[in-house]
């Protein structure tokens, strides 16, 4: 008898959840941007032919992840768009605030921009 009563309780289950069920959508959350400190370029220094700048990022498509990065400049350079953070006056300032943003964008690298042109740290540096 108690297996009739399981086999029919199994049973009333299984047509009771039949098809007639409204499939729920999976909603996906968004990724946060994480926002971090990053130094505002000042006026002084925008005036300036040479500065300093660390860029995280190339890419031959524009990215929206690079791009909602707070105080990012972008510039659009050789058929490529490059992400770059500060602006700085020296070498060694530039080098340090790279090493701050290292373990977010291990590829980072400090970039010597002259009138708005990426030159070589060597050009920068005479």
């Amino acid at each position: 008898m108690k297996k009739i009563l399981g086999l029919l309780s199994v049973a009333l289950v299984l047509v009771s959840c039949g098809g007639n069920e409204v499939k729920k959508e999976k909603i996906v959350p968004e990724k946060k941007v994480e926002t971090m400190a990053v130094p505002v370029v000042k006026k002084e220094i925008q005036k300036q032919i040479l500065v300093f700048a660390v860029q995280i990022g190339a890419t031959k498509k524009r990215s929206h992840v690079y791009s909602s990065i707070e105080n990012v400049q972008v510039s659009q350079e050789n058929g490529m768009f490059k992400y770059r953070l500060g602006s700085f006056k020296s070498y060694q300032e530039a080098t340090s605030f790279r090493k701050t943003i290292a373990h977010k964008f291990p590829g980072a690298f400090v970039q010597a921009v002259k009138n708005k042109h990426a030159i070589t740290i060597q050009e920068a540096l005479k």
